[in-house]
């Protein structure tokens, strides 16, 4: 079975709470890694009809924290991207993402601008509990899963940049989820999430919360094993798909990871 990896930024940022910049600063600072706004709008009108955005979204970081960004993007130790969040539900991204998942109700966003660290920079851990608390001290938070969907298919559509793993990795996030359609009646359950961008494949997987293995991943089902202690300990889960993912490779190794952003402040 494979270890259970994160995502790491090795930078704490400190954000002002006036601290915010222009499009023509930000494209300057971060280069290619800034997509503005009309590229995203425009890149998605093609797909949904809808009006997006109408107004101009306000970039809540400041120069000098983008600066840090772009620098550590230049070592190599980073692959920050700034660009705008849409706000699409799970129904208007079905338009690109092929969804195969259960009966999850996942968190829709409001338009707003996002700064991730796409680069995946690995450390051991069993426990979101233990990430969510190294994500709070490095001052970052967890990517929700349709902001994922969105912003990665953002970057593909405007920019054919893709950040996706083809299902050998897979992202978490704490979602709140109705407990009494949860199968674990957990109040804040964790999802798992992987995509394939060239196949426009999503694949959401509710998940329990701590310290657990992943089993086995193929294209008709996954497994993990959950620790736990009782009449609970060490019990093996088997989700089985609805239909097979197309674009898995077989013997393909994985790993669970998280995604983080850093949040604005206006």
């Amino acid at each position: 079975m494979k270890k259970v990896t994160i995502i790491c930024c090795v930078f704490l940022f400190v954000v002002s709470a006036f601290a915010q910049t222009t499009p023509v600063k930000a494209s300057l600072i971060l280069g290619n890694n800034f997509v503005a706004q009309s590229e995203v709008v425009s890149a998605w009108g093609t797909l949904i009809k809808s009006p997006l955005l109408t107004s101009e979204l306000v970039i809540p970081y400041s120069d000098e924290l983008l600066e840090k960004c772009a620098e550590s993007n230049r070592l190599g130790e980073t692959n920050f991207y700034l660009l705008p969040l849409v706000g699409l539900s799970k129904k208007q991204l079905s338009a690109y993402w092929n969804f195969f998942t259960t009966d999850i109700i996942l968190i829709n966003s409001k338009g707003a601008w996002r700064l991730i660290n796409f680069q995946t920079n690995q450390e051991l851990s069993f426990s979101w509990s233990k990430e969510r608390a190294a994500a709070a001290q490095l001052g970052m938070s967890t990517l929700p899963a349709l902001e994922y969907f969105e912003l990665s298919a953002s970057l593909y559509l405007a920019r054919r940049v893709d950040v996706s793993k083809n299902f050998s990795e897979f992202y978490f996030s704490k979602e709140s989820i109705d407990s009494n359609r949860s199968s674990f009646n957990l109040d804040d359950q964790t999802i798992i999430f992987g995509t394939n961008l060239s196949r426009r494949e999503a694949l959401v997987i509710e998940f329990p919360k701590e310290n657990f293995l992943p089993g086995f991943l193929k294209p008709s089902g996954f497994s993990y094993l959950v620790f736990g202690e009782g009449e609970e300990a060490n019990e093996f889960y088997v989700i089985e798909f609805t239909k097979p993912l197309c674009s898995f490779e077989p013997k393909k190794d994985y790993e669970i990871s998280s995604i983080r952003y850093l949040p604005g402040k206006l």
